[in-house]
C-alpha cells in the first residue's frame, strides 16, 4: 500500500490525485485546517479510491490530474456518494505553456462544455488582434514541411488518451479512422496522418490508403493546421485550434467540451456515409473569436517558457494555485 493512501479518516474534505505527491503535500501544509490528503495519480489509483470507498471513508472534494486512470465505475461511486470532482488540466494557448481549473471536470464534461456564449458582446478588433499575436508568438510555421497538392489532416492520438478513453467509447482502431477520413477526403486531395509517437509503439499495424502519407513530428504541426484544407480526429487538442487560430472546417469523432459549439467543431460519427463537410461561416468566424476570447480569460500562464520544464514546473504550478484557491 502507498504511503500515500489514508483510509483511518472516515471523512476527508479534500483529496487530490496528482503525480507530484511529496511537493503537493509540501505545499497543501500551508492550506490551513481543512482535512486534506493526497494520493497518486498513476495506475494504483483506481484501486485506492476503491478501498476508500470501500472502507467507508466520505470524501467531500476531489481533485484530478491524470484522471484517465480512474475508471468509469469508481467516478460512478464517488458521485454516488457525493463526492464533488474536479480537474486541473492543461490550458489551450497555448497549451503546454497554460493551466486551467475547471470546477466540474474535464473534456465533454467540464464547465467549457456546458456553457453557450450566447450573445456575449466582445471586442472583436481587439481579439482578432490578439489571435494574431498568437500565431506571431505560439503558431509561427516552421517552413521545412510543405506539400504542393492540397490535402486533408488526419490527426491520431495516443490511444491511452483519457480523453479517447472516456469521450470516444466507440473507438476501435485507427485504421477505421484512417478509412473513414479516406471516404471522406474528396477527390484529388492526399491524406496526411499526423501520427502520435505513441501509435508508432503500439501493436496495432495500418494500412495507408493511395494517396497518402505519414508523418511522424512534433514540430510541423503549425505548417500542417495552417495549410490543411479540413483537419479530421477524435477530440485532440490540435483540432479546436484548427479550428480557432485558423478557421478550418474540422470533423471531430470523439467528444469534448466542442460537443456544444458546432460552430467550432463539427461532429461526425464513423458510421456516416455521406458527410457534408461544412465551411466555416462569417458567424462561425465571429463564434470561434469569442472562444479564443473565453478559453483565454479561464486559464492561467505558467513559467518558464522551456519546453523541458514546462511539465514539472505545470504540476507544481497547478497544486499551489488550487491550494490558493480553498484556502
Amino acid at each position: 500500500m502507498r504511503k500515500y493512501l489514508y483510509t483511518n479518516e472516515k471523512e476527508i474534505d479534500y483529496l487530490f490525485a496528482t503525480p507530484y505527491c511529496n511537493g503537493a503535500e509540501g505545499i497543501l501544509s500551508n492550506m490551513g485546517n481543512k482535512s486534506k490528503r493526497v494520493i497518486s495519480s498513476g495506475e494504483a489509483l483506481d484501486t485506492q479510491l476503491s478501498k476508500m470507498l470501500d472502507e467507508g471513508v466520505q470524501i467531500n472534494n476531489i481533485l484530478f490530474n491524470n484522471i484517465s486512470n480512474c475508471s468509469l465505475s469508481t467516478r460512478d461511486r464517488l458521485e454516488r456518494a457525493g463526492t464533488k470532482m474536479s480537474s486541473y488540466e492543461q490550458g489551450w494557448f497555448p497549451h503546454y505553456q497554460t493551466l486551467h481549473c475547471d470546477p466540474l471536470g474535464f473534456s465533454s464534461k467540464s464547465l467549457l462544455a456546458k456553457t453557450r456564449l450566447g450573445d456575449i458582446e466582445i471586442d472583436l478588433e481587439k481579439i482578432s488582434n490578439e489571435i494574431t499575436n498568437y500565431k506571431k508568438n505560439y503558431a509561427k510555421p516552421e517552413g521545412i514541411f510543405k506539400i504542393d497538392k492540397p490535402y486533408v489532416l488526419l490527426i491520431f492520438q495516443h490511444t491511452g488518451d483519457a480523453t479517447i478513453k472516456h469521450d470516444y467509447k466507440d473507438f476501435k482502431s485507427w485504421q477505421k479512422i484512417i478509412d473513414f477520413a479516406d471516404k471522406v477526403r474528396g477527390k484529388g486531395k492526399t491524406l496526411v496522418v499526423k501520427v502520435n509517437p505513441q501509435n508508432v509503439n503500439s501493436k496495432e499495424k495500418i494500412q495507408l490508403p493511395h494517396n497518402s502519407i505519414a508523418i511522424q513530428n512534433k514540430f510541423f504541426n503549425n505548417d500542417l493546421l495552417m495549410n490543411a484544407k479540413v483537419v479530421i480526429g477524435v477530440n485532440s487538442t490540435m483540432l479546436y485550434e484548427a479550428s480557432i487560430i485558423y478557421n478550418k472546417p474540422v470533423l471531430a469523432l470523439g467528444s469534448s467540451w466542442f460537443d456544444c459549439h458546432p460552430e467550432v467543431v463539427q461532429k461526425v460519427k464513423i458510421t456516416d456515409d455521406n458527410v457534408e463537410i461544412k465551411k466555416p461561416s462569417d458567424r462561425d468566424i465571429v463564434y470561434r473569436k469569442k472562444m479564443f476570447h473565453i478559453m483565454t480569460s479561464m486559464q492561467t500562464p505558467i513559467h518558464p517558457n522551456k519546453y523541458d520544464l514546462i511539465e514539472k514546473h505545470r504540476q507544481a504550478s497547478s497544486i499551489r494555485k488550487i491550494s490558493d484557491w480553498l484556502k
